[in-house]
């Protein structure tokens, strides 16, 4: 123990980020230093996927890394983290596998944002001498100021989509009438900045027309190489780049540093920036809406992340489509959004929020019910704080989300259970019957009123977890692997993570979570024993056992009602409580 605690204080007091992640990419725990690195709380990475703060969209990459891990057990790559607040930085992640079954990994995280800087700096001053040298990769050209005569590369002319003869020859009118007319004044305030000798040469970002008429980036480098004896300059020589791609690659980071990589909206940062820009006068009346998705959890844990994210994707094109294109609507949270709206009043942001509930009742996202908490405020008077206005817009959505969000939560367990019935047409049958058993057997023990209904309900809804099984498994006619064994298990623990999101449901999680436990210790997920196993769980593995026999399965020959009586028996007493299966044989049935 000792040992442990000493591991785990050297684990927070390092400066290194460390955190551990499953098999979904979820965050396990993460310690302070990591949490500080990007300003997210350890609560909030509870809530996070690695994929959420990790820009590093190389699938190709990411394939190969995994493939180490698994093969080695370790691995180490530089990839780009998102700070809470949108800013991205470099960091150095070394990977170790601890738990192949489970597969999860434990992550050290270095920030190597200077030393990328630093090597960026080396790699540009080597990359601009091996240019000159070399003259491979870059347009070179020489132009004799006098003669008004230039004579350049081949590459100099591929890059513009020319032969070395079309563009030749080359003076400083043509190659004028090349650039961008935004760029060109300040490329010859740079000339002259070299001709008058207040700088040495000159480095700067043009663009240049293509043969195909489209605008090339060029970095374009030069200084004088001959004055005359009076200082005039006579000859100057450069080099141009093509820099189109890295110009690309730049919009998208800074694309990424504004806008959240899910939905395309803009991100927190961008929010926390614009709200301050807006603030002004001319902007009053100066609304804010806040929204929050239903049921997300709920979402990724009946349908998987993927379904998730296209929830929130969904939810994302319904508040664009219910605003204005000037207005701004960003993510700023898992399952949270805001809508900043300068020059709308009450009446107008009603208007608004009347589109998005429609928007949302009007959208199908196969079986998921699309529904937003949404809240708003007005700032009218200039004296107001608009943070204030912030967060009395949040306040009044959690209001909304406390009143509305427990029906919703409702409707989304009851379209997941009508979902597993209509996709497999034994399994409202199976849910009928087991709990009309559950119920009698309850009755027969003399339990009270609550406890009766509460185990009529939870022989309804155990099975409610294998809407995440996959539907091969299900209807598989052969027995099952243990592979796919193990893959059916699952189901009660989502069952219990479906009923615990739901206050209406969640005092049955646990029946649906241990409902295949068996006294012996023999069953599932964590191996109870005896009176380690709630009773409600008892009750449906007696009634869940007996409908199963009776009405048979696809891998499994049907039994006699004698039969089940006699398989019952045999197992009471080690698999199931003998006293429960007494009342079912002698009561019940």
């Amino acid at each position: 123990m000792d040992k442990e605690k000493r591991l785990k204080s050297i684990l927070e007091k390092t400066q290194y980020g460390f955190f551990v992640i499953g098999e979904d990419q979820n965050f396990i725990d993460v310690n302070d230093s990591y949490c500080k690195m990007t300003g997210y709380t350890r609560e909030e990475f509870l809530n996070l996927k690695l994929s959420d703060i990790d820009f590093n969209k190389n699938l190709e990459e990411n394939k190969k890394i995994k493939e180490k891990l698994m093969n080695k057990g370790q691995a180490t790559l530089e990839t780009i983290h998102v700070k809470k607040t949108g800013e991205v930085f470099d960091v150095e992640v070394s990977i170790s596998l601890i738990n192949e079954e489970a597969k999860e990994a434990v992550c050290f995280c270095r920030d190597i944002t200077h030393k990328k800087k630093d090597e960026q700096k080396i790699i540009e001053m080597k990359e601009r001498l091996k240019n000159i040298i070399e003259g491979t990769n870059v347009g070179t050209w020489e132009w004799n100021i006098k003669k008004d005569h230039t004579v350049v590369n081949k590459k100099y002319a591929e890059m513009l989509g020319y032969t070395l003869e079309e563009i030749s020859p080359m003076n400083i009118e043509r190659w004028e009438k090349l650039l961008h007319s935004d760029d060109l004044k300040k490329y010859r305030k740079k000339m002259r900045k070299v001709w008058s000798k207040e700088i040495e040469y000159y480095d700067i970002e043009i663009r240049a027309k293509h043969k195909n008429g489209k605008w090339k980036w060029i970095n374009s480098r030069g200084k004088v190489t001959k004055w005359s004896e009076d200082g005039t300059p006579l000859i100057m020589s450069g080099t141009h780049t093509d820099i189109t791609e890295k110009k690309q690659e730049q919009k998208q980071i800074e694309y990424l540093s504004f806008h959240d990589p899910l939905t395309g909206l803009y991100n927190r940062r961008y929010m926390e920036d614009s709200i301050k820009r807006l603030d002004t006068d001319r902007n009053i009346p100066f609304s804010i809406i806040a929204a929050d998705v239903d049921g997300l959890k709920l979402t990724n844990d009946a349908y998987g992340h993927e379904m998730g994210d296209k929830l929130l994707i969904t939810a994302a094109e319904i508040l664009k489509k219910s605003c204005r294109k000037e207005d701004i609507v960003c993510r700023v949270g898992g399952d949270e959004f805001l809508i900043l709206l300068p020059n709308i009043d009450e009446n107008k942001v009603k208007e608004i929020i009347k589109r998005i509930a429609e928007e949302s009742q009007n959208t199908k996202l196969d079986s998921v019910i699309v529904s937003l908490a949404v809240g708003y405020s007005t700032k009218n008077k200039k004296e107001k704080n608009i943070i204030e206005v912030y967060k009395e817009a949040d306040n009044n959505m959690y209001k909304n989300k406390l009143k509305f969000g427990r029906i919703m939560r409702n409707k989304n367990i009851e379209k997941v259970l009508a979902n597993v019935n209509k996709r497999y047409e034994n399994e409202k049958m199976h849910t009928a019957r087991v709990s009309k058993y559950c119920e009698c057997i309850a009755r027969a023990m003399n339990l009270s009123d609550k406890e009766v209904e509460d185990a009529k309900l939870a022989g309804k809804l155990h099975d409610i977890g294998k809407i995440v099984v996959s539907p091969k498994i299900l209807k598989k006619e052969s027995k099952l692997t243990d592979e796919e064994r193990e893959e059916l298990k699952k189901h009660s623990t989502i069952s219990y993570h479906l009923l615990k999101s739901v206050d209406k449901y969640s005092q049955l999680s646990g029946a649906a979570l241990y409902h295949h436990e068996r006294l012996d210790g023999s069953g599932y997920p964590e191996g109870l024993k005896k009176d380690e196993i709630p009773l409600l769980s008892k009750i449906i593995a007696v009634a869940d056992t007996y409908e199963s026999m009776t009405a048979g399965r696809l891998y499994q020959k049907k039994k006699t009602k004698a039969e089940a009586i006699k398989e019952l028996k045999k197992q009471s007493g080690t698999k199931f409580d003998k006293y429960i299966v007494d009342v079912f044989i002698n009561k019940v049935i």
